[in-house]
């Protein structure tokens, strides 16, 4: 920007995510930063622009920086590599910040199919703290923030075992509860320490897994919801309420008016993680049968995961609610 004439545009799922490069910008270019979105330096400019409001507008830029790129849904991510010739994504992949691993796998596909000649550039100097830190080695451990993919190969063969695992279970069996976030962090943008909380003390919250020898190569969570009291489910009913972890239950009570629904109890999938090397196998159709098997004496409704993917056709039938009993 300092040397030569460029308009670079910045994009973000929000401002908020690019914030720290316009003030590293204002800062070198000896100018006050105001949360601006625009910065100016020699012959070049910055711009900050939404994602979506990038594909519509004219282009008009020399080049596309793409901050927190794995917040951002795959289809903008594929019309921004469609348009743009010259492209920078950058993603944290591990740690506090991390996307999931799974997102650098499934866009290196994209990027392969769309730029063949792409190259990568890792940094791996920490900028928090020193090299090699004691206290960030114990943290990573302690939260499972180092938690791996689970190694398994695919095998036509092989004797799949499908269960719930109690929380207890779980505390019992570290390998068994690092494999399982572990394939939750592959799996999904920004799995945190909440979820291990969650995972280990939500009582209301269910854990069935897929193993095979031992490893983990499908999980999924599921959470009751309802149970509600006519007196909370006219208030949700009304808008006075809104219970925190029952979506689907408020849901039905307060939009398409059941409010039946509210009180019965439900199962909500919130989550379905498959390993890469067993996914079009089935897998998560299997799991999510014994999950509705299971909830058959348990729940009265049961609602999987919603999967809008053009690789998840096999989910398509999940979209709809099962009556359990």
């Amino acid at each position: 920007m300092a040397e030569r004439s460029c308009h670079i545009a910045i994009t973000a799922p929000s401002y908020a995510a690019a914030e720290t490069v316009f003030r590293h910008v204002a800062l070198q270019a000896g100018v006050a930063f105001t949360q601006q979105r625009a910065l100016e330096w020699g012959e070049g400019r910055m711009t900050f622009v939404a994602p979506d409001a990038l594909l519509a507008e004219p282009d008009g830029y020399d080049c596309v920086f793409v901050d927190e790129a794995a917040a951002i849904p795959a289809p903008l991510l594929a019309g921004l590599l469609a348009r743009f010739n010259r492209l920078v994504f950058a993603s944290t992949v591990h740690g506090y910040e991390g996307t999931g691993r799974g997102f650098a796998v499934k866009f290196r596909q994209m990027l392969d199919a769309a730029m063949p000649q792409w190259r990568s550039v890792t940094l791996s100097t920490p900028i928090r703290w020193a090299m090699d830190d004691p206290l960030e080695q114990w943290v990573f451990e302690a939260l499972l923030l180092n938690a791996e993919l689970p190694v398994s190969v695919y095998l036509a063969s092989a004797h799949v075992t499908h269960q719930r695992i109690s929380s207890l279970h779980l505390l019992d069996n570290e390998a068994l509860l690092a494999g399982v976030f572990g394939l939750l962090v592959n799996a999904h943008y920004q799995t945190s320490p909440a979820d291990l909380v969650n995972l280990l003390d939500d009582p209301a919250l269910q854990l069935f897994v897929s193993t095979v020898n031992e490893q983990v190569i499908a999980c999924a969570l599921v959470m009751e919801e309802g149970g509600f009291s006519d007196e909370l489910i006219g208030a949700i009913q009304r808008g006075e309420r809104r219970p925190k972890g029952h979506l689907l239950a408020q849901s039905l009570a307060a939009h398409v008016g059941i409010g039946e629904a509210a009180a019965q109890r439900a199962g909500r999938v919130l989550r379905i993680a498959v390993h890469p090397d067993w996914q079009q196998q089935g897998m998560g159709s299997a799991l999510l049968t014994v999950i509705q098997q299971w909830a058959t004496t348990r729940w009265d409704y049961l609602a999987p995961v919603l999967v809008i993917c053009r690789s998840c056709s096999g989910f398509g039938y999940a979209m709809a609610i099962t009556l359990c009993g």
